[in-house]
């Protein structure tokens, strides 16, 4: 439409001229015209090619020809960026190096590359970091006292292979992890968008690269645990985010993670895991049985083996005694509603002048990732 204005009014300047203007100047007017007019054509052929080009950028189907895949089932998704923040001390570093284990001794990943700029040597020697690596040649642990270059010299060199092999998948199969994120950062502004946009733009270009992407950050003080710090650009660049917490159970050598869900552009779910630390052995169980106060986690323990020699069922007050209760105890018998259907059926029985009975359910807590 502006085109087609241009060329009017390049019209009704050449009428104007032609009654006002004769002989050799009308001549030179003509060819000024001429050339205005190949110019418009001209940019109107760049506009054409501008679209042309755009076109060829569009996706297809066949570029969406892809499937998403798990290392760990609805918890950890192949080739994305995920954040994992906490607070100090929650056991971060632990839990990533038993995923790296993981995933290298089950074929997952290829090669591990854990970026450690927080712990300190004794801390690693203290969680036998030292047989980890004699035995998971394929986990190379770039540790802070190693190296020559910053941590964002690294993260720019990685960044840059990217750059100058745009149509390569180089880093498929390999896992990054960084330990933790404020390091990279050159001494920026973690709370500046400007600063971080940056940084979680190389941490992209690695995971289309073909990489899993996994970077370590801690809470806010005033977050309790559940609100990182600084710019939201951290978790706005992510696919996934988790906020981690801890506890130890039993013996000093198990701790038992929750995993709650901050965002999720990709199918994931509430997950928890137990961690062997002597072994390094993790172990999958059931979120909300990781969630539980610690009598809570006796009464069901209890429950469940009481039920389970009951294959045809025990009613409330036999089961309430068995666990060493009176049948009026009111916290058992609302332990025993609540948990109904998770770790115990009940329903009233006619024959037995419709008394309450609980029969054993078929539901495993606890999936065994790795020997």
């Amino acid at each position: 439409m502006e085109s087609s204005r241009n060329n009017e009014s390049i019209i009704i300047d050449k009428r104007v001229m032609d009654e006002s203007i004769s002989g050799k100047d009308l001549e030179f007017q003509e060819r000024v015209l001429e050339k205005l007019l190949e110019k418009e054509i001209e940019n109107n052929e760049d506009f054409s090619d501008f679209f042309n080009n755009l076109d060829s950028m569009s996706m297809t189907q066949e570029d969406l020809n892809v499937e998403v895949e798990y290392l760990i089932d609805l918890f950890l998704v192949k080739q994305t960026l995920t954040m994992f923040f906490a607070k100090a001390g929650q056991g971060k570093s632990f839990l990533m190096l038993a995923l790296a284990m993981h995933l290298l001794g089950n074929g997952s990943i290829k090669k591990c590359y854990y970026f450690d700029m927080d712990n300190s040597k004794a801390s690693l020697k203290a969680r036998n970091l030292d047989k980890v690596l004699a035995e998971t040649p394929e986990l190379k642990y770039i540790h802070n006292t190693s190296i020559e270059v910053s941590p964002k010299d690294i993260l720019d060199s990685l960044d840059k292979q990217t750059i100058e092999n745009p149509e390569s998948m180089i880093y498929l199969d390999y896992l990054f992890i960084f330990d933790s994120i404020r390091d990279f950062l050159g001494g920026k502004d973690m709370n500046s968008d400007k600063d971080v946009i940056p940084l979680m733009k190389q941490l992209k270009n690695l995971r289309d690269a073909g990489a899993t992407v996994i970077f370590l950050h801690h809470t806010s003080k005033d977050g309790e645990g559940t609100q990182f710090k600084g710019s939201s650009s951290f978790n706005d660049s992510v696919d996934v985010s988790y906020a981690l917490s801890s506890k130890r159970v039993g013996n000093e050598n198990k701790l038992s993670y929750t995993l709650e869900v901050a965002k999720d552009r990709i199918s994931v779910e509430e997950s928890a895991f137990d961690l062997d630390t002597s072994t390094m052995t993790l172990t999958s169980k059931k979120y909300d049985m990781a969630t539980l106060s610690k009598n809570e986690t006796s009464f069901i323990e209890k429950a469940q083996e009481i039920v389970a020699n009951h294959s045809e069922g025990i009613n409330q007050s036999q089961l309430l005694e068995s666990l060493g209760k009176t049948a009026q105890d009111t916290t058992g018998r609302k332990y025993l509603k609540k948990f109904s259907g998770k770790y115990w059926d009940s329903q009233k029985v006619a024959s037995k002048n419709n008394a309450l009975f609980y029969f054993p359910i078929n539901d495993e807590t606890e999936e065994l990732l790795s020997a």
